[in-house]
């Protein structure tokens, strides 16, 4: 039980950057077994296209 609390703290974002909690090998192992999302990233909008301007003034 102890061990999986410590695993999650592992992983914990606030926790991953302080020195000497994870060696660079720990480290490197974990990133390498997250998952990839990029699949679930939201396609940009394209920008407005303009109107076209009319002209008034002819006439």
């Amino acid at each position: 039980m102890l061990d999986e609390a410590l695993r999650d703290l592992r992983t914990d974002r606030r926790m991953f950057e302080r020195r000497g909690w994870l060696t660079r090998q720990e480290r490197a192992t974990i990133l390498a077994e997250l998952p990839d999302v990029g699949d679930k990233v939201a396609p940009q909008e394209e920008p407005p296209v303009p109107a076209p301007q009319s002209s008034l003034s002819e006439g």
